[in-house]
């Protein structure tokens, strides 16, 4: 050690790689969780009920009828966790229903879509 230096103890300068980087990790987490807890997806009827928001609530509802085309998107995380997002394309309308972090999104799709056809008049 040199005369007048003192020696800083290990990993001072590196305290956020510790604390504030898995801390960010886990609001996030958290955060998903929530506003997924805050989805649900309904059908009544012959209608698509589409339910969010944890204060300020939306609600969008949707004739099978009009239901033209279910997307189904996953990342790879997304694919380890079992989760998934959904894009339903309605008739008539300029966009689309998009929904994300919805588990068994393959099997939510093609129930809507069995549904959807059951109200597709028969050429």
């Amino acid at each position: 050690m040199l005369y007048g230096m003192k020696a800083k103890p290990p990993f001072t300068e590196y305290w956020y790689v510790l604390f504030v980087i898995p801390g960010g990790l886990i609001l996030w987490a958290l955060s998903r969780q929530m506003s997924r807890s805050f989805t649900k997806i309904t059908i009544v009827g012959d209608k698509l009920r589409y339910d969010s928001g944890i204060a300020a609530k939306t609600t969008r509802n949707i004739p099978l009828a009009k239901v033209q085309d279910v997307r189904v998107d996953r990342s790879v995380l997304q694919q380890i966790i079992g989760v998934g997002d959904l894009s339903i394309e309605t008739a008539g309308e300029a966009s689309r229903l998009q929904m994300q972090g919805i588990d068994d999104p393959q099997v939510v799709a093609e129930k809507i879509l069995e549904l959807a056809a059951q109200y597709h008049p028969k050429k």
